[in-house]
């Protein structure tokens, strides 16, 4: 999971961290296109696993889909 997650419309995530592979994404609407910054593609690709993930525990909770901001920085060792 994110080292920063908001469920619903209000609130936000901590700022994009400035390493490489981070990334901050965020949706309004449920199967909507996720908004994703990132400073590489690694963190682009990075930003789509949780968001299947927050997609399928969303629908297991009787929710159409994610809906919020998820933020994580690169894998740490």
């Amino acid at each position: 999971m994110p080292r920063d997650l908001i469920v619903g419309l209000v609130g936000h995530v901590d700022p994009l961290p400035a390493e490489p592979g981070s990334f901050r994404l965020t949706r309004d609407v449920p199967h909507g296109d996720a908004r994703v910054e990132a400073h590489d593609a690694p963190g682009r690709r990075r930003a789509e696993a949780p968001l299947a993930r927050l997609d399928a525990l969303a629908l297991e909770a009787g929710e159409p889909g994610f809906v919020g901001q998820a933020m994580d920085g690169p894998p740490t060792a």
